[in-house]
């Protein structure tokens, strides 16, 4: 089961704004057993910030916006079916939204959306600022001894305040908790030398290394400062794996997108989802690990990952294509797991790895327990 599309586009068109909030105990709703364990999953959605929303109720959808959406649909259309292979397992979808207008026509749509959801399934509104919201919950289930429900967390600011990495490191110290995050870097780029901004930078980083950053004249230079530096933040508030994907419209950063996680398939099947996203019109997105890289399916170059599997593996004596798999699935590289089988066939024709005799049975074929090494 996946959100659908209206209730993305809906989504999309609703912005949030900093002022005092009211804030809404979510505990209950969130379906905790008596002991303590989770009974269901939570999906948490919102964010807000003040700097450039729009001021009334909604706008017209913005023509990059639909590309984050298609990657959390694709990423969604994955994650589910695996949570609903438990039968108990519940979902349940959290939007927070500041504007009390937006809020309440967002809920009008929820409402509507809310009968073609499967029985497991349910969805709320919370009308509040993100991290107050996140604030309160986090106190009444932390002050009780629970453990947040397995929860996918979608942050979509308009720029920089109201997002802290606190609220992110207490998502991520809960075991099965992974976070996806609009990084504004033109909002961070355009204020960083403006002194009332460095405290949302301040919480936005949890640090003040942020700072070193200002004083980087090269503009690529600095962005792989800030990127970088947020990268590290997440990866100490929990996340095992980080990855990070830009959409550009021709040389233009719209936005990049952070997405964290504890475990290696969720990091697998969110390359797997961005991968799916073709270019559309002007916009491409671009990866982390190589920047001029545009993430096309039709574009796929086997040459590419293989070579960066020889400067992982090219000292080992003896690789387990398992081994090789876990790399094509981490975030070491942009590639993923349905790329590897094509890599390695290119180093075997190119004659480049030497196979273990007797550890499979046909050539150009990797089934578990294949071993080779590099010539």
């Amino acid at each position: 089961m996946a959100i659908s599309q209206s209730t993305f586009e809906a989504r999309s068109s609703f912005g949030f704004e900093e002022q005092l909030a009211t804030s809404s105990h979510l505990e209950d709703y969130l379906g905790r057993s008596p002991s303590g364990a989770p009974t269901g999953t939570t999906m948490l959605c919102g964010a807000q910030e003040a700097s450039i929303a729009p001021d009334s109720t909604l706008w017209p959808l913005g023509e990059h916006t639909p590309g984050k959406h298609l990657v959390l649909r694709n990423y969604l259309n994955a994650w589910l079916p695996i949570l609903g292979m438990t039968q108990s397992a519940e979902v349940k979808f959290v939007f927070v939204e500041l504007e009390p207008d937006r809020a309440q026509y967002l809920e009008r749509l929820v409402e509507a959306e809310k009968a073609d959801l499967p029985g497991n399934c349910d969805a709320l509104v919370v009308q509040g600022r993100f991290d107050a919201t996140m604030t309160t919950l986090l106190d009444d289930i932390e002050s009780k001894m629970k453990a947040l429900a397995p929860c996918f967390l979608m942050v979509d600011p308009f720029g920089i305040s109201g997002t802290p990495m606190t609220i992110i490191q207490r998502v991520l110290r809960h075991p099965k908790s992974e976070v996806y995050i609009s990084f504004m870097y033109e909002a961070i780029n355009r204020f960083n030398t403006t002194s009332e901004f460095a405290p949302h930078l301040d919480a936005l980083f949890g640090c003040t290394d942020w700072r070193r950053g200002v004083e980087i004249v090269d503009a690529q230079q600095e962005k792989d400062f800030f990127y970088t530096l947020y990268r590290n933040q997440l990866k100490q508030a929990g996340a095992r794996y980080v990855l990070h994907f830009e959409l550009y419209q021709g040389g233009r950063l719209v936005y990049a997108i952070f997405f964290g996680t504890k475990h290696l398939l969720g990091c697998d099947r969110m390359k797997q989802a961005i991968w799916k996203v073709a270019p559309f019109g002007d916009y491409v997105f671009r990866g982390t690990r190589t920047a001029q890289l545009g993430l096309d399916l039709d574009a796929v170059d086997p040459a590419a990952l293989a070579n960066e599997l020889a400067a992982a593996f090219k000292s080992a004596e003896w690789i387990r294509v398992e081994e090789a798999n876990e790399f094509a699935q981490s975030d070491l590289t942009d590639y993923h797991s349905g790329h590897l089988k094509k890599a390695l066939v290119h180093l075997e024709t190119s004659k480049r790895i030497e196979i273990k005799a007797g550890s499979r049975k046909k050539v150009r074929t990797f089934p578990d327990g294949t071993r080779f090494r590099f010539k």
